[in-house]
Formats: C-alpha cells, sequence, structure tokens
C-alpha cells in the first residue's frame, strides 16, 4: 500500500537542483502529534515510548518511522545521504539525551552517536552522514545575542518589590534592548559576512557591558565573549561560523555564496525596518511608566509584553547566522545524492523561497505550514518518496 500521508510534521518541500535531491521537513516545536493525521479510525506507523517501530500497514507514517527507515534503505543501498536536524552544535562526544518535545527535538536521542563530534559509532554510518545545525548554542555556550530570553525569567522569578527596584530594572532593560536595536546590522553583519571586521565590532560591543550596573545586564552581554570564544579560523582570520561557513563556500561557488548573502542581507533590512517601527512605541511606553499613575504589577505586565513581542521579532534575526551556516554547509556537500533537512517551519519556508527567488528553481512538492496541523496528504508522495519501499524494506529486514 502506498503511502500518501506524513504524520507529525508540518510542512515539506521538495526541488530537485543540479540532479541533486533536496527534501525540507518542516517541525511545529512542541507537541509531537497534536494536530497529525492518526484518527479514530485510521492509525499511522509510528515509533512507542521506547521508540520500537509500530506498524499498521496503512497509508500513513510519522516523520520518525519514516526517517528511520529511509536511512536504513539508503545506508544498505550505499546511498550517500546528507541528514541536517536543528539540533545544538557541539564538538564534544556526549550529548545529553532527551525526550521531550517533537520528533525533531529528540532526534538525536533517536540516532544515537549520529549527533556527537565523532560520528563513526553512528548506526548509518558512513553513508549517512548526520549535521547538527544550530550554532546558536555551542557546547551549552549561548552565542545568540539576541536571545533576551532570560529578561523574561528574571521578571518572573525576581520581579522588582517597589519603585527604586523597578526603576533600576526598568533602566537596565532598556540599555540591552536599544543597544541590541541600535546595532542591528552591525552585529549581523559580523556573524555571517566573512569580510566583517569581526573581532573589532565584537570587542566594541563588549566595551558596553562596562555601562552594566546589574548581574542580568552583564549576563547578556557576555553573549558577545561567548562569540569570540567559540570563532574558527577562515584564511587567516578569526570569524564566526556561519560566516567562515560562507567564506569556503566562497571558494568553491562564489555567485551560490553570494546569492546566500543577498537574500539573508534582504531579509534583515525588511526585519530591521519591522522592528524599528514596532519597537519605537514600546520603547516609549517603557520610559514614559509613572507610578504616580501606574501600580507596580501592572507596569511590570506591561514590560513583559513588550519583552514577549520583542522575543519573537527577534527570533527572525537569530535564525539568520544559522540558516546561512545551514545553506552553506549544505552547498559544499558534493558527495551525497540526497540532502534532508528537518528543522522549524519558519526555517525551512526560507530555504524553499531561498530554492525559489534566489535559485530560480521550481518546487517538485509544495505542502506549506499551517497552523497547528502536523499532517500532509498528497497522492504525489509516492513518486518522490517511496515510504512504502522503505517500509516494506525494514518489516523484511525485522528492524
Amino acid at each position: 500500500m502506498e503511502i500518501t500521508q506524513i504524520t507529525d510534521v508540518s510542512s515539506f518541500y521538495l526541488y530537485i537542483y543540479n540532479n541533486k535531491y533536496y527534501f525540507f521537513f518542516g517541525d511545529q516545536h512542541g507537541s509531537r502529534n497534536e494536530g497529525g493525521c492518526t484518527t479514530v479510525t485510521s492509525s499511522c506507523d509510528t515509533l512507542d515510548d521506547q521508540y520500537n517501530a509500530m506498524y499498521y500497514h496503512q497509508q500513513c507514517t510519522s516523520i520518525a518511522l519514516l526517517l528511520k527507515n529511509w536511512f536504513l534503505y539508503n545506508k544498505d543501498h550505499q546511498i550517500k545521504t546528507d541528514f541536517y536536524v536543528e539540533a545544538a552544535f557541539t564538538k564534544q562526544n556526549i550529548r545529553p539525551s532527551s525526550t521531550i518535545g517533537s520528533w525533531l527535538q529528540v532526534m538525536p536521542t533517536l540516532m544515537p552517536h549520529c549527533f556527537i563530534k565523532d560520528k563513526t559509532q553512528c548506526f548509518y554510518y558512513p553513508y549517512i552522514h548526520a549535521h547538527y545545525m544550530d550554532i546558536r548554542s555551542m557546547d551549552d555556550k549561548n552565542v545568540d545575542p539576541f536571545d533576551i530570553h532570560l529578561l523574561r525569567v528574571l521578571l518572573n522569578k525576581n520581579p522588582p518589590k517597589d519603585e527604586k527596584q523597578f526603576l533600576v530594572m526598568k533602566n537596565t532593560y532598556l540599555f540591552i534592548i536599544n543597544t541590541l536595536v541600535d546595532n542591528i546590522k552591525v552585529i549581523i553583519n559580523a556573524l555571517i559576512n566573512p569580510d566583517a571586521d569581526f573581532i573589532k565590532i565584537i570587542n566594541d560591543l563588549l566595551l558596553l557591558k562596562d555601562k552594566c550596573k546589574t548581574k542580568i545586564c552583564r549576563d547578556q552581554f557576555n553573549t558577545f565573549q561567548n562569540i569570540l570564544d567559540t570563532a574558527v579560523t577562515r584564511d587567516g582570520k578569526k570569524m564566526f561560523r556561519a560566516a567562515a561557513e560562507l567564506r569556503k563556500l566562497q571558494h568553491m561557488d562564489s555567485h551560490l555564496a553570494n546569492l546566500i548573502y543577498q537574500y539573508y542581507h534582504n531579509i534583515l533590512n525588511i526585519q530591521i525596518s519591522h522592528i524599528q517601527k514596532s519597537v519605537s512605541n514600546d520603547l516609549l511606553a517603557l520610559v514614559d511608566i509613572k507610578f504616580d499613575w501606574l501600580p507596580i504589577p501592572i507596569a511590570i505586565d506591561i514590560i513583559k509584553s513588550i519583552i514577549n513581542k520583542l522575543e519573537s521579532q527577534f527570533l527572525i534575526l537569530s535564525s539568520i547566522p544559522m540558516d546561512v551556516y545551514m545553506l552553506s554547509r549544505m552547498f559544499l556537500q558534493n558527495e551525497s545524492q540526497q540532502i534532508i533537512v528537518y528543522a522549524g517551519t519558519h526555517h525551512v519556508k526560507y530555504y524553499a523561497e531561498f530554492f525559489n527567488m534566489a535559485l530560480k528553481c521550481d518546487s517538485t512538492i509544495a505542502m506549506p505550514y499551517i497552523i497547528d496541523k502536523r499532517c500532509l496528504e498528497s497522492n504525489l508522495l509516492p513518486n518522490y518518496l517511496p515510504a512504502d519501499i522503505y517500509r516494506q524494506y525494514a518489516l523484511n529486514k525485522n528492524l
């Protein structure tokens, strides 16, 4: 029976470019199967709580079991495959296991020894090469300057108790937010542009730490120290990993490298314009808070609202270095026949747009993200993704 449904995944795009197949799967982080294809009368092949295969022999499979069977098939048929997952970067040979979240979020646990530095013990080695692509965190070091979740955490855990504490906190938050907003282009350029004066830019930002009067402010600016500490050397010059990978691609295909840089530079400009318009009013509201007319709990709620809004807007900025790194690395792989990318839906949307707009490559299949839906269905799927063949192969091997 042909498989025409994939559950527990939210978007899918297939591109054929330079005789290579690019499969992009988008994930809504959090729930594993809410909004999936399984119904009262129809069950999908999937993995149980111990990650053992459960087969119902219908037209539906979960993304997790699909990948497991697919990799087994490709390994045994010596089909070289690169698999990119939105998992934190590491240079270690131990990665903490996780059983919480979507299938994407537990993928390193499902594929032990595949998402560590030494991949030779990975079950699918050497034909399946697994890559971790999330360079916003490196070996538990936060290197994302636009990650402001600590500001929200502090508000929830230790809110100011009086007007004096509130004013200290307000001034701290204003300093951090204004610094980030005023330097968006400079920061992102330092992280993705191989020709940027990386060391000087990051050191100049680090000097602003001296103006911090609170621990939360110093912690926020310590991110720039982490960025320096995790820098790599390309062509005799220190760079952030995104810029370094783009430099490698420049040596191989300067036109393609320029397309990636320009595409994300345009996204950056659009996002800067959007943030500056929306944030200006929020910052004015924050500056104007006065206690002769506004109680502290209400003032705190206003700040929480501003932080939550900024977090969602900064998320796109945070994604740019990671996406530049992933695309650069992906195009550097010349030996693979198939490339599979499994990331958040917003990342995948940008990858698809890059193929459509920058590479002028139309999708063979396009199944965009629909909010709260984790069920993909198309009669075209078996033509390009023969999940039933992978399933039968695994069954025959009793795996």
